[in-house]
């Protein structure tokens, strides 16, 4: 995980060579948060044994394009003028897929209006019984959705409806929720389960944030 902050460097610096065209014109915060979670990647590759001599290229869907023999996911969160980003990888022997989403927890506000959209009245009761505030539970929900969105992307090559997954349950001391597909995604049939993890993190400047990471 990496702060925006970490890099007013040679990438800031040089960034209209890195970034691409589509994004030259857009917010400073747009361009760092990009640039974030693409060093993020290199670094996590670096982790997983494969060292790159360049930044990420993007495929056609306009997704990371990973070096063969790996697979692995970008996410970012911004707060204000400040920002996170985070990458997962692991090699494409040991994994179909992965996945990683942080997002800052919503205001009391926002988690109401995202609720209406995001969760049902049995995912908002599992969050009472959880002992967790509104807030950082109805931002789990989002969360962990998008995780399982990214996490079977290939199956569908498009974003589901967040009414398309369902929160069944949630281990409050093992971070680990189990989502179940409320409709058929592809060749995933619904009723499908998948067990995703999601955690609270306290980021320097950019505040409580959620994280949710799933494999395949």
């Amino acid at each position: 995980m990496r702060l925006f902050d970490d890099f007013f460097d040679d990438w800031t610096l040089n960034k209209h060579d890195l970034l691409p065209a589509n994004l030259h014109h857009t917010s400073q915060i747009r361009q760092l948060s990009y640039l974030a979670g693409r060093k993020s990647a290199l670094l996590a590759l670096k982790e997983a044994g494969y060292v790159a001599d360049r930044m990420l290229g993007r495929t056609s869907q306009g997704l990371p394009d990973w070096p063969q023999g790996y697979m692995g996911s970008i996410s970012h969160a911004v707060v204000e003028s400040h920002g996170v980003a985070i990458a997962v990888v692991t090699h494409q022997k040991d994994a179909q897929s992965i996945a990683v989403d942080c997002e800052p927890v919503f205001s009391t506000e926002h988690a109401n209006e995202v609720a209406l959209l995001t969760a049902s009245a049995n995912e908002q009761r599992i969050g009472e019984r959880s002992g967790l505030s509104r807030d950082v539970w109805l931002t789990m929900v989002y969360s962990l959705k998008e995780t399982l969105f990214k996490l079977l992307y290939t199956h569908v090559n498009c974003f589901m409806p967040f009414e398309a997954a369902e929160v069944l349950s949630f281990d409050v001391n093992a971070g680990q929720a189990c989502l179940m597909l409320s409709v058929d995604w592809g060749d995933l049939l619904a009723g499908q389960r998948f067990w995703l993890k999601t955690m609270q993190v306290e980021v320097e400047q950019v505040g409580e944030c959620v994280l949710s990471f799933g494999m395949v």
